[in-house]
């Protein structure tokens, strides 16, 4: 499991490294409009337990993304701030979501679903063995 990890982290590594910088990557991406499930950009590996806004600040990706006209994101980015656009999410003790708040939670799904999608195929990469 070692090996596999350290493969992993290298792969990781020279992608992010064969990258353009975030600003040259946010620059491409404003003239594409969307990527097309094509890799646009990769930051160096974090460990596993950093969440996933924590690692945007990190990197300054909330900054860059604050530049963008609008960003949707899920449910993870709440506070996020900027132009970056979350769900809403219903909490344990308060009313359940009003039909308006459901109906743009749908909008934003399906704003969101190409994205999901590029990620889903990211994560069946397979490396050669």
């Amino acid at each position: 499991m070692a090996t596999a990890w350290r493969y992993v982290r290298k792969a990781v590594d020279l992608l992010s490294t064969a990258a353009d910088d975030l600003a040259t990557a946010m620059a491409r991406i404003r003239r594409l409009t969307f990527a097309a499930g094509r890799l646009i950009w990769a930051s160096a590996a974090l460990p596993g337990r950093t969440y996933d806004l924590s690692a945007a600040r990190q990197f300054g990706i909330i900054d860059a993304l604050t530049c963008a006209d609008m960003t949707f994101a899920d449910k993870g980015y709440q506070g996020a701030g900027g132009t970056i656009r979350v769900p809403f999410k219903r909490h344990r003790f308060r009313p359940k979501l009003q039909r308006w708040q459901k109906r743009y939670n749908h909008q934003h799904a399906r704003i969101r679903a190409r994205g999901e999608r590029a990620i889903a195929t990211l994560k069946t990469w397979k490396l050669p063995g």
